[in-house]
């Protein structure tokens, strides 16, 4: 039965996969590198009849789908989760031809290798903490693929050099003004590289593009960069960081603003000026920005709206 149309399409999410890689290749050595990581499929393409009739011809089984990640996994040789990304989709896309279209969504847990005595471990590991390293792949039969790579979670802090003022003041404003106050954040970001990215250069890309956001929200290591708001801060990361990777076409950062207040401490005889200090992140201030490397490519991105969230 088919009353009414619609857009239609399913999959597979929340299958853990880790990947121990011996890249020496070389069966007496104890060196490691470790890829840990839960992935998302999601198909799209000639699936109708099994909404609107019930039939189950053209479903992939989910199963299938969390087979085919670690069978990718083993399969296949990656320096990136954008690569296995890469090689994942184009399986499905070979092998069902009734599918037009692949989201690979992969969320990577991070671990950071152990350092003994000055000397970095072989093939042990640190869990990273809350920081993730994201991608999302959507391949198709047109050709036109769209890679999109993020950080989310990563702390920052600048402990000064950071002021809020000059915004607008009514009888519901009780924020005062200040030349220096901590600006603490969690970086949430993710950056779009143009079309049909080339594989094998992403870890580098992404260790790169990082590097720069933290770069510019520090600024030098004396004296740092006074920031005049946590909008202006993003912005100057986004457009460095854009000057400097003619490859990524736009990036999308969310900062959300985790506050840390002084802890009153007159009560007992005691100044306090950003010494002693409380966390409160509820309510927080969410701010938010798309930068794009120029009109037509801002343009184009409006094509890409369901791609993009």
């Amino acid at each position: 039965m088919k009353d009414y149309p619609l857009n239609m399409r399913y999959g597979k999410s929340k299958v853990h996969v880790m990947k121990i890689i011996n890249p020496m290749n070389d069966e007496n050595s104890k060196f490691r590198d470790v890829f840990d990581f839960d992935v998302e499929v999601l198909l799209q393409g000639d699936l109708e009849s099994a909404y609107t009739y019930g039939d189950n011809t053209p479903v992939v089984p989910t199963d299938t789908m969390k087979n085919t990640c670690y069978y990718i996994a083993k399969k296949v040789h990656f320096d990136s989760t954008e690569d296995y990304a890469m090689d994942l989709a184009d399986h499905f896309l070979q092998k069902y031809p009734h599918i037009d279209q692949v989201d690979i969504k992969i969320e990577q847990n991070s671990w950071n290798r152990i350092n003994v005595d000055g000397e970095y471990h072989d093939h042990c590991f640190a869990f990273g903490g809350n920081e993730k390293h994201n991608c999302h792949y959507r391949a198709n039969r047109n050709g036109n693929s769209k890679m999109k790579s993020g950080i989310s979670y990563l702390r920052v802090m600048k402990a000064t050099q950071s002021g809020f003022e000059g915004y607008p003041m009514c009888d519901l404003t009780t924020l005062p003004p200040t030349k220096d106050r901590v600006f603490c954040t969690d970086i949430m970001t993710t950056w779009t590289y143009g079309d049909n990215p080339p594989k094998g250069k992403f870890q580098t890309k992404n260790m790169e593009i990082r590097s720069n956001f933290i770069k510019v929200f520090s600024g030098p290591p004396k004296g740092g960069e006074y920031s005049k708001s946590v909008q202006e801060t993003m912005y100057k990361m986004c457009c460095t960081t854009l000057k400097n990777h003619p490859e990524v076409d736009f990036i999308e950062m969310t900062l959300p603003n985790i506050h840390h207040f002084n802890f009153d401490l007159t009560r007992f005889g005691m100044d306090n000026k950003n010494e002693v200090l409380f966390r409160s992140d509820k309510p927080s201030g969410t701010i938010e920005c798309t930068v794009y490397k120029d009109e037509a490519t801002k343009q184009e991105n409006n094509t890409y709206e369901n791609y993009t969230r």
